[in-house]
């Protein structure tokens, strides 16, 4: 398995969504909370990023153009990448299933509903984290 040793204080996060408002304001968020944001629009860019630098957490939204979250869960678990993975969503997109639940079910080690709360999402941030240390 790849693993990347980093203080969770300065942790690299990848932020994955295709609307740029939601990557530029999560990523201001992170940066206020002292972590290092970087960003992809899509999933192609988020696989070149993680296979290229990997991050300590990725989170990302669900649907995008070009594929979606879930696609990105297969990839880390298939190539054995233990990068922890948030997913986000802002509603259920007339899927059968609970996108977020889905998420889960597929590796992401916790998921949050858009709109989110800045003290939701560093709880969150932290706790993913820690399972990396584990």
């Amino acid at each position: 398995m790849v693993s990347v040793e980093t203080s969770p204080a300065r942790a690299r996060i990848l932020v994955v969504d295709d609307d740029s408002d939601v990557r530029d304001s999560t990523c201001a968020l992170l940066d206020a909370f002292g972590y290092e944001a970087v960003e992809a629009a899509s999933i192609t860019g988020a696989l070149r990023s993680v296979l290229g630098d990997p991050p300590d957490l990725i989170f990302t939204g669900i649907r995008m153009p070009d594929g979606d979250g879930y696609a990105l869960l297969r990839v880390l678990k298939e190539h054995r990448i233990a990068i922890p993975v948030i997913a986000c969503s802002a509603g259920d997109y007339g899927m059968d299933t609970d996108p977020l639940a889905k998420a889960l079910a597929l590796g992401a080690v916790a998921a949050i509903e858009k709109p989110f709360f800045a003290d939701g999402l560093q709880g969150l941030i932290v706790k993913a984290l820690a399972s990396r240390q584990r």
